[in-house]
């Protein structure tokens, strides 16, 4: 028979960026008790499977046992995630219109405009917010 030797063209593929992930690998607490008016520092570690850095905000809300939600927008940190696992960390007001109670703490890694989340985490039960009022101890002479 006849050799079949068809003309084919080869190109190269053409690039494509890949979105693979931002997720919250780990996160932390500075207290587990804390006070009305008290500042809770969070911190977030990151890792950022993207080939480059991605811009995010690490944002959090509390959320007591009647489930009534705190949140502390002011406090939300944009931050530059580099590629690979960094941390990084972000404060939260303890406001002075919140209940003592045991909260619920809600992480989230959010796009820029807040309308999608790279990682969202519940830890249940972990944040004690008691009353602004310290009792003194007094000890009779």
């Amino acid at each position: 028979g006849d050799a079949v030797n068809a003309k084919i063209k080869v190109e190269p593929f053409e690039p494509q960026e890949i979105n693979q992930s931002v997720i919250l690998i780990h996160r932390r607490i500075d207290a587990y008790r804390v006070d009305i008016g008290d500042r809770l520092t969070l911190e977030y570690q990151i890792e950022n499977y993207n080939n480059g850095p991605v811009e995010i905000i690490l944002g959090a809300s509390l959320i007591s046992p009647s489930r009534q939600i705190v949140n502390s927008s002011k406090d939300d940190l944009r931050v530059t995630a580099i590629p690979g696992s960094h941390t990084y960390k972000r404060s939260f007001q303890i406001r002075s219109d919140t209940r003592p109670g045991l909260y619920d703490i809600v992480w989230g890694v959010m796009d820029i405009e807040m309308k999608s989340y790279y990682s969202l985490f519940k830890d249940p039960k972990v944040l004690h917010i008691g009353s602004s009022e310290r009792e003194e101890t007094v000890i009779a002479e």
